[in-house]
């Protein structure tokens, strides 16, 4: 179990509406969303029956015993024999709702334990063997709800994005490197790419000083070399850059805040074409983009929960990807990642917490984790990666980690 579950789970604790007993309905709901969506609903509706139960046993229990204090007080006022078989009869009933209430409160529990082993057991089983997280920063700190991660291939190196506004860097072996942030003139990164020689680009959304989104582009000694800002296109004024790719030409590939297909960019930053999938009558809007060894590249639309593919000549060769909420589909798609190794496609889904796994043809294989927060399990994961390796690093946004896995 993760040495964090008290700190998220106070986070969560502290949202909560509900008055009374926040120290079991916040966690409770949680566990029966997780039950319900596993296949599981029998366990959900009887747990809630019975905490329904429990909660007016709890409630009848205070009201007695406010009761009994108040006897106490006035049995000197009395009789004797009248106040002592009052006394008995209201213990009596004190004694019988508390134990009722016990007894109902476990029954809540071995539901929710049953429900959520059976679909550990189901679900987090079948995926990618667990490796170890990234917890925290070169400086000790623990990293704060990670949105982006990316390994690039030239020093195995690895870049988080964490809501703190700055990018972390991690060797290989999960040590933490050193932390790029304003000093290296990074403000609001949203995503990062890294070239062939070593430079680093960043897209960096509008800032104090200037309102306008750029990519940032940093060398090899992360010292700032130049920034690009985007013209050249409809809309170019407000586009708001979110992630970054690059092909082995060196063109960046930028998809923005709902706009409506992918920017490219040459190596000079100056504006070439949009490439934009169309989805019926209209463009999707684009809010991931990679590019795997071949030179395939791949858009992700979180609105459409599609994933479009093109060649490295921006021939469309087919899409994949359907909306929902049951396995196989996808809810809020957030991060995509290739493994060149063998082809295999992965998606994550920030609100089903989970990972979709795809083919080279984007045919559905699987699917791993599901919401909690051990080992395995996501709390609304944003980006995914896979490294030089074959590891697979998942940014679990909300249980400020990175989790790895090994390679399907």
């Amino acid at each position: 179990m993760d040495i964090r579950v008290a700190e998220v789970a106070g986070r969560v604790k502290k949202a909560t509406p509900f008055g009374g007993w926040p120290f079991l309905f916040p966690d409770f709901l949680i566990m029966q969303q997780d039950i319900f969506f596993k296949g599981r609903p029998l366990f959900f509706i009887a747990s809630f029956f019975l905490w329904g139960i429990a909660k007016k046993c709890i409630d009848t229990s205070m009201t007695i015993s406010i009761k009994l204090t108040t006897m106490n007080n006035r049995a000197i006022s009395m009789g004797a024999s009248k106040a002592s078989t009052m006394w008995k009869v209201s213990a009596r009933r004190g004694w019988t709702s508390f134990i009722l209430c016990t007894i109902c409160m476990a029954f809540c529990f071995a539901s929710c334990t049953a429900g959520v082993a059976g679909a550990e057991s189901e679900g987090a089983g079948t995926g990618p063997p667990y490796i170890e997280s990234i917890h925290y920063d070169d400086e000790g700190n623990v990293i704060r709800f990670p949105s982006f991660v990316m390994a690039e291939p030239v020093m195995n190196e690895i870049y988080v994005i964490d809501s703190m506004n700055r990018i972390i860097v991690y060797t290989s072996d999960l040590f933490p490197l050193l932390t790029i942030t304003g000093r290296n003139g990074i403000e609001n990164p949203t995503g990062v790419a890294v070239d062939k020689d070593g430079n680093v680009y960043v897209t960096q959304s509008s800032t104090k000083e200037d309102a306008r989104s750029r990519i940032v582009i940093l060398n090899a000694c992360l010292k700032k070399t130049r920034e690009i800002f985007f013209q050249g296109f409809e809309g170019a004024s407000s586009f708001v850059a979110f992630r970054i790719a690059l092909d082995k030409k060196g063109l960046m590939y930028v998809a923005g805040l709902s706009y409506p297909g992918v920017i490219v960019l040459d190596n000079q930053g100056r504006f070439l074409k949009v490439l934009a999938p169309m989805e019926g009558d209209r463009t999707a809007r684009i809010s991931g983009v990679t590019i795997d060894k071949g030179g395939r590249i791949y858009l992700l639309s979180e609105d459409e929960s599609r994933i479009y593919v093109y060649d490295e000549n921006y021939k469309f060769l087919f899409k994949f990807g359907e909306k929902g909420g049951s396995s196989g589909k996808l809810s809020r798609p957030k991060g995509i990642a290739v493994d060149d190794a063998n082809g295999k496609i992965y998606v994550s889904d920030y609100m089903r917490h989970s990972v979709n796994i795809y083919d080279k043809e984007g045919k559905y294989l699987s699917e791993f984790g599901g919401m909690g927060w051990g080992e395995g399990w996501f709390q609304h994961p944003m980006d995914i990666a896979v490294d030089s390796n074959g590891r697979i690093l998942v940014a679990d946004t909300f249980n400020d980690r990175i989790q790895l896995f090994k390679s399907m």
